[in-house]
C-alpha cells in the first residue's frame, strides 16, 4: 500500500504540455522536485509515458506553483477549456466518457477521483433536483491550488458538453477562494452564477442535464473498466475505504429520507447488489450501517437544544417522531429527552458528527441543502424554464 499519495502519470504529463505552452521545461521542473522532496532526488520522464504509471502527488501541486508565476489569472478556466480530455484522467477518464448520461459520467467520475487527485474532499451530492460535485478544503487555499480547484470543476463542464455535443451549463458554481479573474470571465465560461468565498467549492446541475445521454457511451466498456478502475483503487489503499465513503453517503443525506440502497448505490457508481456482495465481505449488512450512522448523529446531536426532539428526527430521516423515539431508547437505552437532560449536566464538547463538515463542524451540505431544499416561487419556474429548454433540443 501506498505510503506517499500519488496521481496517474497521464495527469502528469497534461499538465507538463501546459506547462511548455508556458516556456517551461519539464526537465527544469522534475529537478526542482527532486531538490524540494528529498528521497526523491529524481523522477525518470520516461516513467511518465507509462497509462499505468503513478507519480507523487508533490510534482502535481509544484507544478501548478510553477505554472501560476507565468500564467495569466483566468489560468485554470482556460486548461479546462483548452487542454482537457478523457486521456488526461487515465482510467476514470475513459470510464466517465463510456457511460450512458451525463450523470452516470460525473457518479463513476467522483467515485473514482482518488485515483486522480489525493487532495481537497470530493462527494457528489443528489437530490430531486439535480445534483452537485462538492469539493472542500479544511483550510485557507493558495493561489495554486485555488486555481486548480477552478480547473477541477471547470473540467466537468468542458467534458460534459463534448460529450454530448450540446452547450451544458450549470445551475450555479461555488468557490471558497476570492475571484482570480474577472468575474465575467467566469459567468462567460459556466454560463451560470458564479459565487465567491462560499464553505465549499461546488458545482450543481439539475436533474434534466444528469438525464442527458453522452454520444460515445458503451455500456459493455463500462463494466471492464469499472473493474480496472477497482483493483487500481484497491491497491491505491488510504484512509477513504468503501464503507467510509458510504456512511458519509448516508450522513449527508439522510436528512431527505430516501436512503433506499438502490439510491445510495447509484450514487456510488454500482448497482445495490455489488454494494451488497462487499459489504458482505465486511461482514456488514446495509441496514446495519445506517442504523450506526443515524445513531452516531443522533448522540452527536443531542446535546443542541436548538432543536426539538421532532426537527432531531427529521434530520436523521426518521418521517415520525415516534419512530426516532424507539430508535434511540434502542441505541442507548434512555428516550432522547432523558439523555438530554443528562447531558446538560455534563461538560461542552464540540461534536463534529460524521458527515462532510468543516473544521468548525459545520454542514458541508447546507450550502447543498439550501440550493435544492428552499427554492422559492421563482427558482421552480426558472428550473421549470431550464427543463423547457434543454428539452426543446431534442426536438
Amino acid at each position: 500500500m501506498p505510503r506517499v499519495s500519488t496521481v496517474p502519470a497521464t495527469w502528469v504529463c497534461t499538465l507538463l504540455e501546459r506547462a511548455c505552452d508556458l516556456g517551461l521545461t519539464p526537465e527544469t521542473i522534475v529537478g526542482e522536485f527532486g531538490r524540494e522532496f528529498q528521497g526523491d532526488s529524481s523522477i525518470d520522464l520516461a516513467k511518465l509515458r507509462d497509462p499505468q504509471a503513478r507519480v507523487p502527488m508533490g510534482l502535481d501541486l509544484l507544478i501548478w506553483r510553477q505554472m501560476i508565476r507565468q500564467a495569466d489569472s483566468g489560468f485554470g478556466l482556460h486548461f479546462a477549456e483548452q487542454k482537457i480530455s478523457d486521456t488526461s484522467y487515465g482510467v476514470v477518464g475513459y470510464l466517465a466518457k463510456a457511460s450512458d448520461t451525463v450523470g452516470n459520467a460525473l457518479r463513476r467520475s467522483i467515485r473514482y477521483h482518488r485515483l486522480v487527485k489525493g487532495y481537497g474532499h470530493t462527494r457528489f451530492l443528489e437530490s430531486e433536483w439535480g445534483g452537485a460535485v462538492v469539493k472542500e478544503f479544511g483550510a485557507p487555499l493558495d493561489r495554486a491550488v485555488a486555481m486548480a480547484t477552478e480547473m477541477f470543476l471547470a473540467s466537468y463542464v468542458t467534458l460534459a458538453r463534448r460529450w454530448t455535443g450540446l452547450p451544458i451549463a450549470p445551475t450555479s458554481v461555488q468557490f471558497q477562494h476570492q475571484p482570480l479573474a474577472p468575474r465575467a470571465e467566469y459567468e462567460r465560461f459556466f454560463a451560470a452564477p458564479v459565487y465567491f468565498g462560499t464553505k465549499q467549492n461546488e458545482i450543481f446541475f439539475d436533474r434534466c442535464t444528469l438525464d442527458i445521454p453522452l454520444i460515445g457511451a458503451e455500456p459493455m466498456l463500462v463494466g471492464y473498466l469499472e473493474q480496472v478502475a477497482e483493483k487500481a483503487f484497491s491497491e491505491l489503499g488510504g484512509p477513504e475505504s468503501m464503507e467510509e465513503e458510504l456512511r458519509e453517503l448516508i450522513a449527508a443525506h439522510m436528512s431527505v429520507g430516501d436512503l433506499h440502497i438502490d439510491r445510495v448505490a447509484r450514487m456510488m457508481g454500482m448497482s445495490s447488489r455489488t454494494l451488497q456482495r462487499r459489504l458482505q465481505q465486511r461482514d456488514l449488512a446495509y441496514q446495519d450501517v445506517v442504523d450506526e450512522v443515524r445513531r452516531e448523529r443522533a448522540v452527536s446531536l443531542i446535546g443542541d437544544e436548538g432543536l426539538s426532539i421532532q426537527e432531531l428526527g427529521d434530520r436523521l430521516g426518521f418521517a415520525e417522531s415516534r419512530s426516532f423515539r424507539r430508535a434511540f431508547k434502542r441505541w442507548t437505552g434512555e428516550s432522547p429527552s432523558a439523555y438530554r437532560r443528562r447531558y446538560r449536566g455534563q461538560p461542552q464538547r464540540r461534536h463534529h458528527g460524521i458527515g462532510l463538515h468543516d473544521g468548525r463542524g459545520d454542514n458541508l451540505a447546507d450550502g447543498f441543502g439550501d440550493t435544492l431544499d428552499n427554492r422559492d416561487e421563482t427558482g421552480l419556474i426558472a428550473h421549470a424554464s431550464r427543463v423547457a429548454e434543454l428539452a426543446g433540443l431534442y426536438n
